[in-house]
C-alpha cells in the first residue's frame, strides 16, 4: 500500500515517543512526591525550632527578625498547600475522573489531593506565572480552577480556559493518532497514511521535546531534595542540643549556647527558603 511503510513506521516512532515521556512522567512524580514529603517534614521541624525560640526570653532582635521571616516563608509555603486543595476540588467539580491521561501533563498522571500537592508545591505559579501563594480572591479561585488541567508544561499561559481544555481531555496524547490510523481505506489509502505519518512524527517531536524539558525538571527536582535533606540533618543534631536552652535566659548562656541557637536559626531561616523553591 501507498506510504503504508511510511505510516507504520512514523506511528511506532510515535509510540516510543510516547513510552518515553510515560516512563519519565512516572520518574518525575517519585521525585515529586518525595520532596514534597521531605517538605512536610522540613515544616514540622521548623515549627518545632519556632516553639523551642519563643520559650528563650531576651532574644536579640535579629533573631527575632529572621523568626519572622521564617515564618513568612511557612506561611507561604501552607498558602500554596491550600490552593492546591482548591484545584483539586476544582477539577472534581468540572466532573474531571481521578486519571485524565498523559495529555495535561504530570498532573494528569492521577489528579488526587497528594498529586496537587506537590505539583503546587514543586512547580508553585499558576498559568499566568505568578506565583500561587500571591494569588488571592478571584484571581485565586480562577488559577486554581486552571491549574491541574493545565499541567507543567502543556498550555501555560492560556490561564482558566487552557486549563478547562485540557481537563476534559481523557485520553492520551497519541490516541489522536491512533485513532486516524484506522481511517485509511479504498482509493484514498495512499493520501490518508501519508498524513498519518507526517502527524505521527509531528506529535513525537513535541512529546519527545516536552520529555526533555520534564527529564531537566527531574533533575532539578533531585538537587532541591538533596540540599533540603543535608540541611535538615544538620538542623536535626543542633535542635538536639539546643533543646537542652529551652526556658532559659539569652543574656545568661554561654557564647558557645548562643552561638548554637544563632546558627540553629540561621540554618532554619535557609530550610524555610527551600521550602519555596520551586522548579521553573
Amino acid at each position: 500500500m501507498l506510504f503504508s511503510d511510511a505510516k507504520d513506521e512514523a506511528l511506532q516512532i510515535h509510540e516510543k515517543a510516547l513510552n518515553k515521556y510515560n516512563v519519565t512522567v512516572a520518574a518525575v512524580q517519585e521525585k515529586g512526591e518525595a520532596l514534597y514529603l521531605l517538605r512536610q517534614q522540613s515544616i514540622r521541624k521548623i515549627e518545632d525550632i519556632e516553639a523551642l525560640i519563643n520559650c528563650i526570653s531576651k532574644t536579640p532582635r535579629e533573631m527575632n527578625k529572621s523568626l519572622a521571616h521564617v515564618k513568612t516563608k511557612r506561611q507561604k509555603f501552607l498558602k500554596t498547600e491550600e490552593y492546591a486543595i482548591k484545584a483539586y476540588e476544582a477539577t472534581i467539580k468540572a466532573g474531571v475522573g481521578a486519571a485524565v491521561g498523559v495529555a495535561g501533563g504530570v498532573a494528569a498522571a492521577g489528579v488526587t489531593p497528594a498529586a496537587a500537592m506537590w505539583v503546587a508545591t514543586t512547580f508553585g505559579k499558576a498559568s499566568t506565572g505568578k506565583a500561587i501563594s500571591e494569588l488571592s480572591g478571584v484571581a485565586r479561585k480562577n488559577a486554581a480552577h486552571a491549574f491541574l488541567g493545565r499541567g507543567v508544561l502543556a498550555a501555560g499561559g492560556k490561564g482558566v480556559k487552557g486549563g478547562e481544555e485540557l481537563l476534559k481531555k481523557a485520553a492520551p496524547i497519541g490516541l489522536g493518532i491512533a485513532a486516524l490510523a484506522l481511517l485509511g481505506s479504498g482509493v484514498v489509502i495512499g493520501g490518508k497514511n501519508k498524513i498519518v505519518a507526517n502527524k505521527a512524527i509531528k506529535e513525537a517531536e513535541k512529546i519527545l521535546t516536552t520529555e526533555a524539558k520534564l527529564s531537566e525538571a527531574g533533575q532539578i527536582i533531585v538537587h532541591i531534595q538533596n540540599e533540603t535533606d543535608l540541611l535538615l540533618e544538620r538542623i536535626d543534631k543542633q535542635f538536639a542540643d539546643a533543646e537542652l536552652l529551652k526556658g532559659k535566659k539569652y543574656s545568661k548562656m554561654t557564647s558557645y549556647e548562643q552561638l548554637l541557637l544563632g546558627t540553629l536559626v540561621n540554618n532554619t531561616q535557609a530550610l524555610a527558603e527551600l521550602l519555596n523553591k520551586t522548579v521553573e
